[in-house]
């Protein structure tokens, strides 16, 4: 995400109130919309810190509690008194804690306050968007709806998800073409015509173009076969509203949501004769077994975040860190090849190390935040999504290129080479597609 650039001395200047303001992502948002000339009003449960930077943090500072409803009451209206001409133009809610029940009275004009939502953990959020000052993201929110709206969720990540998985589609679909052309003229066998071929029909292509292919509605992955996963996260989104609705409860319910989730996994691991590789058949339920997980974990972080384990030494969440990927190397160690039932163990174990990621404190978080880590994960998605059109190359260049290497030559040679050519992919897809179609798609009506 290229930095923005500052507000004309002629424009009015924005404001923006950002809860969780404190540390971590909502500390940089901070840095971030203050550099791009945006007025800042910044909430957090601790007072404003004699030595932080900002000349106008104490008169732009409001100490709230939001896990109390009465003093969530008393900062909006000590807000509605800082707001200049009483207009607020971006709302970014990054705390840990919201409000439950609390009455809204006298909601501001429609269109006057736009809710963003930055506790996604990264460059890219939960909301499938990249957070820009000088372009907010188009995640509204209901006065009276307990903060979330369907519509522009479901919107806000087909716009992250569906543009780079139609391109992909078609680039395969042309490199059918093309190196079945190949093959009639040069008199061989195309690699989608010979024995153990990647499966390209109509059918699934109609499949695809609709996201269902992973629906357990083919015997086979298809066309991008990496994909898959989203066809099973569309299914997941239209599911979210039934996952919010159980999410309401504290960590004992949260608790229930991980167990359920991890009996649904075992059971699979052990009956399906795969493992959790599981995709084109049963991937829908594998991917709902693992996000009532997640959502068990969002619950647990919320109630810890309400009795302070954020403030918890920084040295804790280190020490958690580092057992948690002891305990993933040893799973992994333990389950040898993937494809069998100890894969549940793998499962299990990175979903403990994510919950103590999502503290933004420790040692691993630290280095996951670094910029080319940052930069890597703001590709991930295009990377993963573009890998499938050069693993078929391979095929191809190992047909009709190299067909009699030495393996042993080209064992470490290929991989690396492979691995090279999907980041920089992945990083022209994300810049030149990904990035355009989602800002295109989630403009302004006019």
């Amino acid at each position: 995400m290229t930095a923005p650039k500052p507000q004309s001395t002629s424009e009015e200047q924005r404001t923006l109130i950002l809860t969780g303001a404190s540390r971590g992502i909502g500390h940089a948002t901070v840095k971030r919309f203050s550099s791009a000339g945006w007025r800042v009003i910044t909430c957090s449960r601790h007072a404003f810190p004699e030595n932080c930077p900002w000349a106008a943090g104490p008169e732009d500072h409001i100490q709230v509690d939001l896990s109390d409803p009465d003093d969530t009451l008393r900062a909006i209206a000590e807000m509605r008194e800082r707001l200049t001409g009483g207009k607020l133009h971006a709302l970014v809610n990054n705390a840990g804690i919201s409000p439950k029940g609390i009455p809204v009275t006298s909601p501001p004009p429609r269109g006057e306050v736009e809710a963003r939502s930055a506790s996604g953990g990264g460059p890219a959020r939960a909301d499938g968007s990249s957070p820009h000052p000088k372009n907010p993201p188009d995640f509204s929110t209901s006065p009276r709806g307990g903060g979330f709206r369907y519509f522009p969720f479901l919107r806000a990540r087909l716009a992250r998800l569906y543009p780079l998985h139609l391109f992909m589609l078609f680039v395969i679909l042309a490199l059918v073409i093309g190196l079945r052309a190949l093959a009639h003229a040069g008199g061989y066998v195309s690699i989608y015509d010979a024995p153990y071929h990647p499966m390209n029909t109509w059918p699934s292509f109609i499949a695809n173009l609709f996201l269902v292919q992973a629906w357990n509605i083919l015997p086979y992955l298809t066309w991008n076969g990496a994909s898959w996963f989203v066809s099973v996260e569309f299914l997941l989104c239209l599911l979210f509203p039934l996952y919010l609705f159980l999410s309401r409860g504290g960590a004992v319910k949260g608790a229930i949501f991980i167990v359920a989730g991890a009996v649904a996994l075992t059971y699979m691991a052990r009956t399906s004769g795969h493992g959790l590789d599981l995709t084109f058949h049963n991937g829908v339920f594998r991917g709902m077994a693992g996000f009532a997980i997640g959502v068990g974990l969002s619950m647990i972080y919320r109630s810890a975040i309400a009795r302070g384990w954020g403030e918890l030494p920084d040295g804790l969440f280190s020490f958690a860190q580092l057992a948690a990927l002891l305990l993933l190397l040893d799973a992994i160690y333990r389950s040898q090849w993937a494809h069998k039932p100890a894969d549940i163990y793998v499962a299990l174990a990175m979903a403990g190390l994510i919950f103590t990621l999502a503290f933004d404190r420790g040692f691993a978080a630290r280095a996951l935040s670094t910029r080319p880590v940052l930069k890597l994960g703001e590709w991930s998605y295009a990377i993963y999504i573009g890998q499938t059109a050069w693993l078929q190359f391979v095929r191809y260049l190992e047909q009709r290129w190299y067909p009699g290497a030495d393996p042993a030559t080209i064992w470490w040679i290929e991989p690396i080479a492979l691995v090279a050519v999907c980041v920089i992919w992945g990083a022209l897809l994300a810049t030149f597609i990904e990035a355009p179609a989602n800002r295109w798609l989630r403009r302004p009506a006019a």
